[in-house]
This record gives structure tokens, C-alpha cells and sequence, in this order.
């Protein structure tokens, strides 16, 4: 799950719309965990393009979570 493959994606999740729901880490544990202050923060910045992450990225329920190709 490492980033560094041809479907490597950087992922992001902005602090000012994330809720903190949890609806990331319930989807993808092992791509989003939460902070102390309640945000969620990718556990790496750069992954693998997956069903997993396009599916935590469709139900945010405040659409804080991107993903931008990299370079």
C-alpha cells in the first residue's frame, strides 16, 4: 500500500470541513487515522489509487477528503 506505484495518488483531508466522523477509518483503517484534536489525517501522503480509498473519499459525509495525482 505503499505510494510510489503508477496509480499513486497524494491524499488529503482538509481540517476546517473534516467532522470528524470517522467514516474514513471505518472504510479504510489502514489509510486514515485520527488526531488528538478529532481530524482525520491520511497515514501516509501518498497511496496507492484503491476501491477502499475512492470509497472513503465518496462517503465523507462533509467531502473534506481529496486525492490529487502525483507526480
Amino acid at each position: 500500500m505503499n505510494g510510489g506505484g503508477q496509480n499513486a495518488v497524494r491524499v488529503m483531508v482538509d481540517p476546517e470541513l473534516c467532522m470528524g466522523s470517522g467514516t474514513c477509518m471505518a472504510v479504510a483503517p489502514t489509510l486514515f487515522e485520527m488526531g488528538d484534536d478529532g481530524i482525520a489525517t491520511p497515514r501516509q501522503s501518498l497511496s496507492e489509487r484503491s476501491a477502499k480509498l475512492d470509497q472513503a473519499v465518496s462517503r465523507c459525509p462533509t467531502g473534506a477528503i481529496g486525492t490529487a495525482q502525483s507526480n
